[in-house]
């Protein structure tokens, strides 16, 4: 089925996942010697296509020199070797920004994608629809505003890495973990999820939080 968001969306709201507090088993890929320039990423002798890198993925980034510390979004993989990247843009949609220009970098990318999978399933499942659910009135792909999912999807996320990172003790993770449960127990609880059973492009079924109200004319 498809996922409601993507490791783009959790860097909007939390940095530090890819950066200081990461998951090893999670990294997809990582190495020195790269080349930043602009919205282009070289990494000579990687293979982003084999690593299952994807647009919407986020990329660790650290020169020799230090001009050039930060996370940002993989915006498309132009080769096995090369990425288009960008600063993280408030609309997705806009054109790539720049990171600079720097040589001898040390990138990394690590995903979420395998947390974010589980609660879209969660999500799915809470909504009672198909196939997740064989009796349920309507199917994932009948979802007309999918978008409204995101933020429930990344605050779950969010709250289970914080967890893990808690395991050794640390109280501000665990806090953290804590207060993403919180948001994300909230925005479930406001979910007003559309669907499209015509087919016409237009939402004609809504339903809140679980339970199904239909629209009138």
């Amino acid at each position: 089925m498809d996922i409601f968001a993507s490791d783009r969306d959790i860097l909007v709201f939390e940095t530090a996942v890819f950066g200081d507090i990461y998951l090893p088993g999670q990294v997809l890929c990582s190495g020195t010697g790269a080349v930043v320039a602009g919205t282009s990423f070289l990494a000579a002798g990687e293979d982003f296509i084999s690593a299952k890198v994807r647009s919407g993925g986020v990329i660790y980034l650290k020169s020799l020199d230090e001009t050039i510390d930060a996370c940002f979004e993989i915006v498309s993989i132009d080769s096995e070797t090369q990425l288009s990247i960008s600063v993280l843009r408030q609309d997705g949609d806009t054109d790539p920004i720049g990171a600079g220009t720097a040589v001898d970098v040390y990138y990394r990318i690590c995903t979420y994608r395998p947390q974010i999978a589980e609660t879209s399933l969660q999500l799915a499942e809470f909504l009672g629809l198909g196939p997740m659910n064989p009796a349920g009135e309507y199917e994932v792909s009948q979802i007309s505003n999918a978008d409204v999912l995101k933020r429930a999807c990344v605050f779950s996320v969010l709250s289970c890495v914080y967890a893990m990172q808690s395991n050794g003790g640390e109280q501000d993770h665990w806090e953290k973990s804590l207060y993403y449960k919180n948001k994300f127990e909230r925005a479930r609880e406001r979910l007003i999820v559309g669907f499209d059973t015509s087919g016409d492009g237009v939402a004609d079924v809504i339903r809140f939080g679980g339970s199904v109200k239909l629209k009138r004319d």
